[in-house]
Protein backbone atom coordinates (compact mmCIF):
# COMPACT_ATOMS: atom_id res chain seq x y z
CA UNK A 1 0.00 0.00 0.00
CA UNK A 2 1.14 3.46 -0.75
CA UNK A 3 0.73 5.13 3.25
CA UNK A 4 1.40 9.04 4.20
CA UNK A 5 2.40 8.45 7.49
CA UNK A 6 2.50 11.62 9.84
CA UNK A 7 5.60 11.98 11.44
CA UNK A 8 6.16 14.05 15.10
CA UNK A 9 7.56 13.92 18.23
CA UNK A 10 7.05 10.19 20.25
CA UNK A 11 8.71 7.49 21.31
CA UNK A 12 7.89 4.62 18.68
CA UNK A 13 8.03 6.61 15.35
CA UNK A 14 11.20 4.56 13.91
CA UNK A 15 9.94 1.14 14.93
CA UNK A 16 6.22 2.28 13.43
CA UNK A 17 8.14 3.38 10.08
CA UNK A 18 10.63 0.31 10.30
CA UNK A 19 7.58 -2.37 10.61
CA UNK A 20 5.59 -1.06 7.99
CA UNK A 21 8.86 -0.58 5.25
CA UNK A 22 9.69 -4.19 6.03
CA UNK A 23 5.98 -5.57 5.96
CA UNK A 24 6.90 -3.98 1.99
CA UNK A 25 4.42 -0.66 2.01
CA UNK A 26 5.34 2.03 0.34
CA UNK A 27 5.68 4.92 2.85
CA UNK A 28 6.17 8.79 2.20
CA UNK A 29 6.77 10.25 5.60
CA UNK A 30 4.98 13.64 6.41
CA UNK A 31 6.76 15.13 9.69
CA UNK A 32 4.64 18.01 10.97
CA UNK A 33 4.41 18.68 15.09
CA UNK A 34 0.96 20.25 15.44
CA UNK A 35 0.77 23.36 18.43
CA UNK A 36 -3.10 24.35 18.09
CA UNK A 37 -4.96 21.08 17.55
CA UNK A 38 -8.18 22.57 16.52
CA UNK A 39 -6.71 24.77 14.14
CA UNK A 40 -3.96 23.73 11.86
CA UNK A 41 -4.85 25.21 8.74
CA UNK A 42 -1.89 25.26 7.02
CA UNK A 43 -0.83 21.59 7.87
CA UNK A 44 -4.40 20.99 6.73
CA UNK A 45 -3.58 22.78 3.32
CA UNK A 46 -0.39 21.15 2.99
CA UNK A 47 -2.04 17.58 4.00
CA UNK A 48 -4.70 17.68 1.05
CA UNK A 49 -2.34 19.19 -1.50
CA UNK A 50 -0.22 16.17 -1.17
CA UNK A 51 -3.45 13.54 -0.83
CA UNK A 52 -4.18 15.62 -4.43
CA UNK A 53 -0.71 15.27 -5.97
CA UNK A 54 -0.37 11.47 -4.97
CA UNK A 55 -3.28 8.18 -5.05
CA UNK A 56 -2.43 7.17 -1.21
CA UNK A 57 -4.66 4.48 -0.10
CA UNK A 58 -4.18 5.85 3.49
CA UNK A 59 -2.62 8.38 5.97
CA UNK A 60 -1.93 7.31 9.27
CA UNK A 61 -0.57 8.41 12.69
CA UNK A 62 0.38 7.64 16.14
CA UNK A 63 -2.24 9.31 18.29
CA UNK A 64 -5.32 11.04 16.86
CA UNK A 65 -4.76 14.56 15.26
CA UNK A 66 -7.96 16.41 13.77
CA UNK A 67 -6.15 17.95 11.15
CA UNK A 68 -5.60 14.56 9.36
CA UNK A 69 -9.27 13.70 10.49
CA UNK A 70 -10.50 17.01 8.03
CA UNK A 71 -8.14 16.52 5.18
CA UNK A 72 -8.74 13.01 4.80
CA UNK A 73 -12.59 13.30 5.27
CA UNK A 74 -12.58 16.09 2.56
CA UNK A 75 -10.42 14.14 0.45
CA UNK A 76 -12.34 10.76 1.01
CA UNK A 77 -9.16 9.32 2.52
CA UNK A 78 -9.31 6.74 4.64
CA UNK A 79 -7.56 8.20 8.25
CA UNK A 80 -6.14 4.95 11.06
CA UNK A 81 -4.75 6.55 14.32
CA UNK A 82 -3.33 4.18 16.59
CA UNK A 83 -3.54 5.56 19.92
CA UNK A 84 -1.21 5.16 22.87
CA UNK A 85 -1.54 7.79 25.25
CA UNK A 86 -4.51 8.37 27.42
CA UNK A 87 -6.56 10.39 27.87
CA UNK A 88 -5.89 11.80 24.29
CA UNK A 89 -8.26 14.84 24.35
CA UNK A 90 -8.04 15.77 21.27
CA UNK A 91 -10.26 11.82 20.36
CA UNK A 92 -13.19 14.15 22.21
CA UNK A 93 -13.04 16.31 18.70
CA UNK A 94 -16.45 16.73 16.71
CA UNK A 95 -14.39 15.38 14.11
CA UNK A 96 -14.03 11.78 15.54
CA UNK A 97 -17.34 11.22 14.19
CA UNK A 98 -16.14 11.41 10.33
CA UNK A 99 -16.52 7.90 8.50
CA UNK A 100 -12.97 7.60 7.29
CA UNK A 101 -11.62 7.63 10.66
CA UNK A 102 -10.04 3.91 11.83
CA UNK A 103 -9.10 4.55 15.40
CA UNK A 104 -7.16 1.50 17.14
CA UNK A 105 -7.04 2.40 20.91
CA UNK A 106 -5.30 0.34 23.44
CA UNK A 107 -7.71 0.99 26.20
CA UNK A 108 -11.00 -1.25 25.92
CA UNK A 109 -12.90 1.68 27.92
CA UNK A 110 -12.28 4.05 26.12
CA UNK A 111 -13.25 2.37 22.59
CA UNK A 112 -16.22 2.08 24.09
CA UNK A 113 -16.74 5.59 25.57
CA UNK A 114 -15.89 7.10 22.01
CA UNK A 115 -18.63 4.82 20.37
CA UNK A 116 -20.95 6.56 22.70
CA UNK A 117 -20.01 9.38 21.28
CA UNK A 118 -20.45 8.50 17.68
CA UNK A 119 -17.02 6.92 16.24
CA UNK A 120 -18.17 4.99 13.38
CA UNK A 121 -14.83 2.49 13.50
CA UNK A 122 -12.73 2.60 16.65
CA UNK A 123 -11.59 -0.76 17.81
CA UNK A 124 -9.51 -2.06 20.65
CA UNK A 125 -5.86 -3.47 19.92
CA UNK A 126 -2.83 -4.06 22.25
CA UNK A 127 0.00 -2.22 21.61
CA UNK A 128 3.59 -3.63 19.84
CA UNK A 129 7.30 -4.33 20.39
CA UNK A 130 9.93 -3.79 17.51
CA UNK A 131 11.19 -7.37 18.68
CA UNK A 132 14.26 -7.38 16.10
CA UNK A 133 15.18 -4.22 17.54
CA UNK A 134 15.34 -4.96 21.33
CA UNK A 135 16.77 -8.19 20.47
CA UNK A 136 20.14 -6.62 19.19
CA UNK A 137 20.43 -3.87 22.32
CA UNK A 138 23.34 -5.20 23.71
CA UNK A 139 23.59 -5.93 27.97
CA UNK A 140 25.28 -7.06 30.87
CA UNK A 141 25.03 -8.66 33.86
CA UNK A 142 22.12 -7.95 36.03
CA UNK A 143 22.94 -4.74 37.81
CA UNK A 144 19.75 -3.48 39.24
CA UNK A 145 18.08 -5.20 41.92
CA UNK A 146 14.28 -3.29 41.31
CA UNK A 147 14.16 -0.58 38.81
CA UNK A 148 11.96 2.05 37.30
CA UNK A 149 11.82 4.04 34.31
CA UNK A 150 9.17 7.07 33.83
CA UNK A 151 7.49 9.89 34.78
CA UNK A 152 6.89 10.69 38.39
CA UNK A 153 4.51 13.27 37.09
CA UNK A 154 5.21 16.07 39.91
CA UNK A 155 5.62 18.82 37.30
CA UNK A 156 2.67 17.90 35.39
CA UNK A 157 0.41 17.77 38.64
CA UNK A 158 -2.21 20.46 38.58
CA UNK A 159 -4.54 19.39 41.06
CA UNK A 160 -2.48 20.92 43.63
CA UNK A 161 -3.16 24.61 42.32
CA UNK A 162 -7.02 23.84 41.58
CA UNK A 163 -7.38 22.56 44.68
CA UNK A 164 -6.13 26.24 46.25
CA UNK A 165 -9.26 27.61 44.73
CA UNK A 166 -11.97 25.46 45.94
CA UNK A 167 -13.89 25.37 49.03
CA UNK A 168 -13.21 23.25 51.91
CA UNK A 169 -15.96 21.31 51.59
CA UNK A 170 -14.86 20.33 47.75
CA UNK A 171 -11.61 19.92 49.07
CA UNK A 172 -12.29 17.50 51.19
CA UNK A 173 -14.78 15.18 49.29
CA UNK A 174 -12.02 15.26 45.97
CA UNK A 175 -9.35 14.70 48.40
CA UNK A 176 -11.37 11.17 50.28
CA UNK A 177 -12.44 10.31 46.43
CA UNK A 178 -8.72 10.16 45.51
CA UNK A 179 -8.17 8.29 48.91
CA UNK A 180 -10.62 5.60 47.87
CA UNK A 181 -9.52 5.40 44.27
CA UNK A 182 -6.10 4.57 45.33
CA UNK A 183 -7.70 1.61 47.14
CA UNK A 184 -8.75 0.29 43.97
CA UNK A 185 -7.38 -0.77 40.93
CA UNK A 186 -9.80 -2.33 38.07
CA UNK A 187 -12.30 -0.04 39.14
CA UNK A 188 -12.13 3.81 38.19
CA UNK A 189 -14.50 5.99 40.22
CA UNK A 190 -13.36 9.39 39.91
CA UNK A 191 -15.51 10.72 36.79
CA UNK A 192 -18.45 8.72 38.38
CA UNK A 193 -18.23 10.45 41.22
CA UNK A 194 -17.23 13.80 40.54
CA UNK A 195 -21.14 14.67 41.12
CA UNK A 196 -23.28 17.37 39.09
CA UNK A 197 -23.14 19.01 42.72
CA UNK A 198 -19.49 18.90 43.14
CA UNK A 199 -18.99 19.72 39.48
CA UNK A 200 -21.51 22.85 39.90
CA UNK A 201 -19.22 24.33 43.35
CA UNK A 202 -15.60 23.21 40.78
CA UNK A 203 -16.99 25.09 38.22
CA UNK A 204 -17.69 28.33 40.16
CA UNK A 205 -14.51 28.63 41.53
CA UNK A 206 -12.09 27.46 38.59
CA UNK A 207 -12.68 27.17 34.62
CA UNK A 208 -10.97 24.90 32.58
CA UNK A 209 -9.98 25.51 28.88
CA UNK A 210 -13.14 26.25 27.01
CA UNK A 211 -12.91 24.63 23.41
CA UNK A 212 -15.91 24.77 21.24
CA UNK A 213 -15.08 21.58 19.50
CA UNK A 214 -14.61 19.13 22.76
CA UNK A 215 -16.93 16.42 23.16
CA UNK A 216 -15.29 15.52 27.00
CA UNK A 217 -17.55 16.73 30.13
CA UNK A 218 -16.18 18.65 32.64
CA UNK A 219 -16.22 15.48 35.35
CA UNK A 220 -14.29 13.54 32.50
CA UNK A 221 -11.58 16.53 32.64
CA UNK A 222 -11.40 16.92 35.84
CA UNK A 223 -11.16 13.53 36.54
CA UNK A 224 -8.72 13.04 34.39
CA UNK A 225 -6.51 15.84 33.99
CA UNK A 226 -6.25 16.71 37.29
CA UNK A 227 -7.63 13.87 39.81
CA UNK A 228 -6.12 10.43 37.54
CA UNK A 229 -2.04 12.41 37.25
CA UNK A 230 -2.35 13.92 40.90
CA UNK A 231 -3.58 10.18 42.32
CA UNK A 232 -0.61 8.73 39.85
CA UNK A 233 2.12 11.32 41.15
CA UNK A 234 0.95 10.01 44.44
CA UNK A 235 0.94 6.51 44.17
CA UNK A 236 4.28 6.22 42.32
CA UNK A 237 6.03 8.47 44.79
CA UNK A 238 4.51 6.27 47.67
CA UNK A 239 5.30 2.86 46.13
CA UNK A 240 8.84 3.75 45.18
CA UNK A 241 9.56 5.57 48.74
CA UNK A 242 8.67 2.18 50.15
CA UNK A 243 10.04 0.09 47.79
CA UNK A 244 13.31 2.09 48.85
CA UNK A 245 13.21 1.46 52.32
CA UNK A 246 13.69 -2.02 52.13
CA UNK A 247 15.29 -2.94 48.44
CA UNK A 248 17.98 -1.40 46.17
CA UNK A 249 15.78 0.83 44.03
CA UNK A 250 17.14 2.88 41.10
CA UNK A 251 15.13 5.46 39.34
CA UNK A 252 15.69 6.89 35.78
CA UNK A 253 13.68 9.86 35.27
CA UNK A 254 13.32 12.68 33.17
CA UNK A 255 12.37 15.05 36.41
CA UNK A 256 15.47 16.69 37.48
CA UNK A 257 14.27 17.58 40.77
CA UNK A 258 12.61 14.23 41.82
CA UNK A 259 14.42 12.86 44.86
CA UNK A 260 12.80 9.52 45.65
CA UNK A 261 14.82 8.96 49.58
CA UNK A 262 17.02 5.86 49.58
CA UNK A 263 16.88 5.25 45.34
CA UNK A 264 19.60 6.05 43.17
CA UNK A 265 18.13 8.50 41.07
CA UNK A 266 19.38 8.32 37.69
CA UNK A 267 18.10 10.35 34.45
CA UNK A 268 15.72 9.41 32.20
CA UNK A 269 17.54 7.04 29.56
CA UNK A 270 16.25 6.95 25.82
CA UNK A 271 14.19 5.13 24.34
CA UNK A 272 15.68 3.32 21.47
CA UNK A 273 18.52 1.51 23.19
CA UNK A 274 19.21 2.94 26.97
CA UNK A 275 15.25 2.09 28.50
CA UNK A 276 15.60 -1.75 26.74
CA UNK A 277 19.12 -1.76 28.37
CA UNK A 278 17.60 -0.96 31.34
CA UNK A 279 15.29 -3.49 31.18
CA UNK A 280 17.38 -6.41 30.66
CA UNK A 281 19.98 -5.56 33.08
CA UNK A 282 17.37 -5.04 35.62
CA UNK A 283 16.37 -8.24 38.36
CA UNK A 284 12.61 -6.79 38.49
CA UNK A 285 11.13 -4.16 36.26
CA UNK A 286 8.45 -2.23 37.66
CA UNK A 287 5.07 -0.68 35.79
CA UNK A 288 2.63 1.75 38.18
CA UNK A 289 0.41 2.37 35.30
CA UNK A 290 -1.06 6.24 34.90
CA UNK A 291 -4.46 6.28 36.06
CA UNK A 292 -5.83 7.55 32.96
CA UNK A 293 -5.82 4.56 31.47
CA UNK A 294 -8.69 2.57 32.77
CA UNK A 295 -8.15 -1.11 31.28
CA UNK A 296 -5.56 -0.90 28.96
CA UNK A 297 -2.10 -1.74 29.04
CA UNK A 298 0.35 0.72 28.65
CA UNK A 299 3.20 0.51 26.32
CA UNK A 300 5.88 0.11 29.04
CA UNK A 301 4.62 -3.46 30.20
CA UNK A 302 5.10 -4.56 26.52
CA UNK A 303 8.19 -2.59 26.08
CA UNK A 304 10.08 -4.81 29.59
CA UNK A 305 8.39 -7.76 28.32
CA UNK A 306 9.18 -7.69 24.72
CA UNK A 307 13.20 -7.02 26.02
CA UNK A 308 13.09 -9.63 28.17
CA UNK A 309 12.94 -8.11 31.10
CA UNK A 310 10.85 -9.10 34.39
CA UNK A 311 7.09 -7.31 34.48
CA UNK A 312 6.18 -6.51 38.07
CA UNK A 313 3.24 -4.36 37.58
CA UNK A 314 -0.28 -3.39 39.08
CA UNK A 315 -3.01 -4.72 37.77
CA UNK A 316 -5.49 -3.94 34.75
CA UNK A 317 -8.11 -5.81 33.92
CA UNK A 318 -6.65 -6.31 29.73
CA UNK A 319 -3.44 -7.86 31.12
CA UNK A 320 -5.08 -10.87 31.56
CA UNK A 321 -6.76 -11.31 27.89
CA UNK A 322 -3.36 -10.92 26.17
CA UNK A 323 -0.85 -12.35 29.13
CA UNK A 324 -1.42 -15.02 32.07
CA UNK A 325 -0.37 -13.41 35.34
CA UNK A 326 2.18 -15.48 37.42
CA UNK A 327 3.30 -17.29 33.74
CA UNK A 328 4.33 -14.18 31.84
CA UNK A 329 4.34 -11.37 34.37
CA UNK A 330 3.35 -10.97 37.85
CA UNK A 331 0.83 -8.35 39.14
CA UNK A 332 0.26 -6.54 42.64
CA UNK A 333 -3.03 -4.85 43.67
CA UNK A 334 -1.92 -3.05 47.03
CA UNK A 335 1.34 -1.89 48.64
CA UNK A 336 1.55 -5.03 51.01
CA UNK A 337 1.40 -7.00 48.13
CA UNK A 338 3.85 -4.95 45.43
CA UNK A 339 6.15 -5.42 48.45
CA UNK A 340 5.81 -9.33 49.16
CA UNK A 341 6.66 -9.94 45.62
CA UNK A 342 9.80 -8.18 44.83
CA UNK A 343 10.71 -9.65 48.26
CA UNK A 344 9.83 -13.00 47.29
CA UNK A 345 11.25 -12.45 43.32
CA UNK A 346 14.59 -10.99 44.57
CA UNK A 347 15.01 -14.34 45.83
CA UNK A 348 13.56 -17.32 44.02
CA UNK A 349 16.05 -15.99 40.37
CA UNK A 350 14.95 -19.33 38.38
CA UNK A 351 11.20 -18.71 38.63
CA UNK A 352 11.43 -14.83 38.22
CA UNK A 353 13.81 -15.56 34.90
CA UNK A 354 11.66 -18.62 33.99
CA UNK A 355 8.58 -15.43 33.84
CA UNK A 356 10.58 -13.24 32.27
CA UNK A 357 11.32 -15.66 29.00
CA UNK A 358 7.54 -16.56 29.15
CA UNK A 359 6.54 -12.85 28.60
CA UNK A 360 9.28 -12.36 26.09
CA UNK A 361 8.00 -15.33 24.17
CA UNK A 362 4.37 -14.37 23.84
CA UNK A 363 5.83 -10.84 22.74
CA UNK A 364 7.50 -12.52 19.97
CA UNK A 365 4.52 -14.30 19.15
CA UNK A 366 1.63 -12.40 19.21
CA UNK A 367 2.09 -8.81 19.83
CA UNK A 368 5.10 -7.59 17.35
CA UNK A 369 4.56 -4.81 15.38
CA UNK A 370 4.01 -6.08 11.97
CA UNK A 371 1.26 -8.58 13.99
CA UNK A 372 -0.85 -5.32 15.29
CA UNK A 373 -0.18 -3.42 11.88
CA UNK A 374 -1.67 -6.81 9.76
CA UNK A 375 -5.17 -7.00 12.31
CA UNK A 376 -5.06 -3.12 11.47
CA UNK A 377 -5.00 -3.08 7.99
CA UNK A 378 -7.42 -6.12 7.46
CA UNK A 379 -9.85 -4.46 9.82
CA UNK A 380 -9.83 -1.35 7.45
CA UNK A 381 -9.61 -2.60 3.83
CA UNK A 382 -11.67 -5.79 4.60
CA UNK A 383 -8.85 -8.12 3.56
Amino acid sequence: MRILLHCWNTLCQEDLLAALQKMGHQVTSLYYVQRNYEHETEYEALLEQKLSGQDYDVVMSFNYFQANANACFRKNVPYISWIFDSPTLNLFSKTVRYPTNYIFHFDGAMVERLKALGAQHVYNVPLGVNALRVANVPCGEKQYDVSFVGSLYGEKDQYPALRECLPAGVQGYLDGLLEVQHLLYGCNLLEELCTPEIMKQVMEHCHFQEDSNLLATDAFLLANVFLGIHLTATERRKYLQELAKRFSLTVFTREEKAVIPGAAMRPGVDYQNGMVQVFKESRINLNITLRTIETGVPLRAFDIMGAGGFLLTNYQAQLADYFTPGEDFVQFDSESGLLEAVEYYLHYEEEREQIARNGQNKIQRYYTYEKILDYIFSTVFDR
